[in-house]
């Protein structure tokens, strides 16, 4: 019993030493302020309180509250930001004006200007007096130079617009497509003109000499020609159209060196003082148009730009009638199987140049969308066409002189319209620079003019071999076909006279090279 006694003893001071386990009360403030600043080896995640929920976010992962008592706050994300489109918005350098409906108005009435100066010269030779002829080429070539100057001016500085406000304002994306559906045009219009009007052979299949000579001589004229067309258009969008047009009267420099270098042939000096005079004029005329605000900003490299592709239309459009001259001398096309071979070849070089610079797909998209820019691309490659025809028109009823004139008179028509149209202000010294270089021409005129009047006087056939300034067929019009074609063919072809193509055949022929721009 003793033992029993002990042992109960024993076990009930074992008991007594274990503290009992707490019941939970509710923490004080003050317990809890304790708790929390109180500094522990080891700390448990503390849960969130009422508090601590109502003015934060709730807890992270376990793995973010590393070495804190405190849970880590997720901050929210911030809301995507979607981009909003704008749709493009082209505006014309120097804030000039953009005349749609005068556009339109000069459009409508070219093509039947153009088909009655036409009639005139036609029946010129059979009812009505030879003077009405002379009207009729000078109506034919005003006309046609002058609309194609405003279509070329348009479509290479005005916007178009879309179909709607998302398709915003843009210019015109690409040169080569301009370049290309003017040499398609031309080419359909010679392939008609041989094929049913003169019921000619084309020469593809055989059916005139020196056929396979022909399609290959062709070829590197064909390439200069495209190349100072794309000069031509392209330096537009760095230079205005003034200075362009003024430009070209440069020509007669380039033409002159090429003769002294390959054909051996020296000016006299009377003609490298009317180059100098020109080139003068014309840097003066440049500096004073583009610095003006009206140009926009003046840049050196824009403007850089843009000179170094006028020179470069000046040289390939220097060069052009000389390989013409030679791709065509053995061979005995007329002037409309000559202006397909050449359509033909420079269509395949623009056409390639088009596809491989992948302008294609998005330009006939922009032309789908914008219906003005479709009707201005074929009316400019139709006018452009038909001007060509009439150059070849007038030089073989009046000579080149008569063509060499009015088409100096057509740049100062150009000028001015451009000027007027398209908001252009000249300074009075730009303007002083223009008539230096527009007299110079026409006093170059009037001296051919009576040289070809000595050389008629003493029975010699031909013209005088001097450079003739002021023209710009070439450079204007991509038939790529040289002056040599001098033939009756033209003529018959227009239902026009023989006899006066016949007379001026010879001239024609010498003026091979000095048309071409």
């Amino acid at each position: 019993m003793m033992k029993i006694a002990l042992l109960f003893v024993l076990s009930s001071s074992v008991l007594g030493d274990a503290p009992a386990p707490a019941a939970p009360t509710a923490a004080t403030p003050a317990t809890a302020a304790t708790a929390a600043t109180a500094p522990t080896a080891a700390a448990a995640p503390v849960a969130p309180t009422a508090s601590t929920a109502a003015g934060a976010p709730a807890a992270t992962a376990q793995g973010n509250l590393r070495g804190s008592a405190t849970a880590a706050v997720r901050r929210p994300a911030p809301a995507p930001a979607y981009r909003r489109y704008v749709p493009p918005s082209y505006k014309v350098p120097g804030g000039r004006p953009t005349p749609v409906d005068t556009k339109q108005a000069i459009t409508l009435w070219t093509l039947p200007l153009v088909f009655a100066a036409f009639l005139f010269v036609h029946l010129s030779d059979r009812k009505l007096p030879k003077w009405t002829g002379m009207l009729g080429c000078a109506l034919g070539l005003y006309g046609a130079h002058i609309s194609y100057g405003v279509l070329q001016e348009y479509v290479m500085t005005q916007p178009y617009s879309g179909a709607n406000s998302f398709y915003g304002t843009m210019a015109f994306p690409s040169v080569s497509f301009l370049v290309c559906a003017n040499r398609v045009m031309a080419t359909l219009f010679a392939f008609i003109v041989v094929k049913y009007v003169e019921k000619k052979p084309l020469g593809i299949f055989g059916g005139v000499d020196a056929e396979g000579s022909v399609r290959i001589a062709c070829l590197l004229p064909s390439l200069t020609n495209v190349a100072a067309t794309w000069f031509q258009y392209a330096s537009l969008w760095y230079v205005t159209f003034p200075t362009q047009m003024l430009f070209k009267s440069m020509k007669l420099i380039p033409v002159l060196i090429c003769g002294q270098v390959f054909m051996k042939r020296s000016a006299p000096f009377r003609e490298w003082a009317d180059a100098v005079l020109i080139t003068v004029g014309v840097l003066v005329f440049t500096w004073y148009a583009e610095t003006d605000a009206s140009a926009g900003e003046f840049s050196w490299s824009t403007h850089g730009v843009g000179m170094l592709m006028l020179l470069g239309f000046l040289l390939c459009d220097a060069v052009t009638p000389s390989l013409q001259k030679r791709a065509f001398s053995n061979s005995n096309l007329d002037a409309f199987q000559m202006m397909f071979w050449i359509g033909l070849a420079s269509s395949a070089y623009a056409g390639a140049m088009l596809y491989f610079s992948g302008e294609l797909d998005y330009t006939i998209d922009f032309l789908m969308n914008r219906q003005g820019a479709l009707v201005d691309v074929l009316a400019l490659s139709l006018i452009a066409t038909l001007g060509q025809i009439f150059i070849y028109v007038t030089v073989q009823k009046h000579g080149p002189v008569t063509l060499s004139l009015i088409m100096t008179t057509r740049q100062i028509g150009s000028v001015l319209l451009s000027c007027i149209l398209f908001g252009h202000q000249l300074p009075s010294l730009a303007i002083g620079a223009a008539a230096v270089v527009f007299s110079v021409l026409m006093v170059r005129s009037y001296r051919s003019s009576q040289k070809g009047a000595e050389t008629t006087k003493k029975g010699k056939a031909g013209f005088t071999d001097a450079p003739t300034a002021g023209s710009d067929a070439t450079s204007e019009y991509p038939t790529g076909q040289s002056a040599q074609a001098g033939s009756s063919q033209i003529s018959s072809a227009f239902g026009l006279a023989k006899g006066f193509a016949s007379k001026y055949s010879s001239k024609a022929a010498a003026l091979t090279g000095k048309l071409r721009g």
